[in-house]
């Protein structure tokens, strides 16, 4: 550069790991093809690339809640929102939800039945305050569908959009919809509960209720679920009917 020469570097460790990793891809896809033999990123010590993981506090989810109802005045899709609410109250990921039909929900057995996940069929645990809220949510429309997208015969599809806009009226960063899925996991996580149990409550393979014979989840599980769900609708405010001492108000938000 020269004497006063200034040197723009971009990048640093974080865009190293990635390019890396990127490379490490391209070659054993290559080998894949019969193109090369070799990977020469293969053994290449990388650095950890700072991932965090990022969590609603408290205060935050109260943010979420309040961001929900000005959302709701200002036009944002209602189904939308009532989805965004659901993935926060099971932890749901977002297709498991948006595909939901009513008949996947079992109140009765306390969980749902998902017709596919990452881990194929499955019957997982579901929280009362979270199965309260889904039955609020069909109550209110004749689809087959648990979240109808208007005007066609399908679920809503986006989202990131209606998210983006509740996070700008709650002034909330770096919140995706994974968020949502790792704060209920967090929420647990404080509760105390083992990452056996936080597994089978997300649905992990290792913890995950998959027997097609199954009709009721386990009752660790099912308690489990009852009060991590229930504390997330308290800490956004949100009362629930549930009659299991988790919460004894009325849950009418979506």
């Amino acid at each position: 550069t020269g004497v006063r020469g200034l040197a723009r570097v971009q990048g640093g460790q974080g865009t190293a790991v990635m390019a890396v990793k990127l490379l490490s891809s391209i070659f054993n896809h290559a080998i894949r093809r019969e193109w090369t033999d070799v990977n020469p990123v293969l053994g290449i010590e990388k650095p950890a690339d700072g991932k965090r993981e990022r969590f609603l506090r408290p205060d935050e989810y109260k943010k979420l809640s309040a961001a929900l109802i000005e959302g709701s005045k200002a036009g944002i899709n209602h189904m939308a929102l009532a989805a965004i609410t659901a993935l926060a109250l099971t932890g749901c990921r977002r297709g498991e939800l948006l595909n939901l039909r009513r008949e996947h929900i079992d109140r009765e057995g306390r969980g749902i039945r998902f017709a596919e996940t990452k881990t194929g069929r499955q019957f997982r645990p579901c929280g009362e305050a979270a199965l309260q809220h889904l039955a609020n949510v069909v109550a209110g429309h004749s689809s087959s569908w648990v979240f109808p997208r208007v005007g066609t015969d399908g679920p809503v599809v986006n989202l990131r959009k209606p998210l983006l806009r509740l996070c700008a009226i709650a002034r909330l960063e770096d919140v995706t919809l994974h968020t949502l899925r790792h704060s209920y996991a967090t929420v647990a996580h404080e509760l105390g509960y083992s990452e056996l149990t936080i597994a089978g409550l997300l649905g992990h393979a290792a913890g995950s209720v998959t027997s097609r014979y199954a009709h009721h989840v386990d009752h660790a599980l099912a308690s489990a679920a009852d009060q991590v769900s229930g504390t997330v609708a308290t800490r956004m405010g949100l009362p629930d009917r549930t009659s299991r001492g988790v919460n004894k108000s009325q849950l009418s938000n979506s």
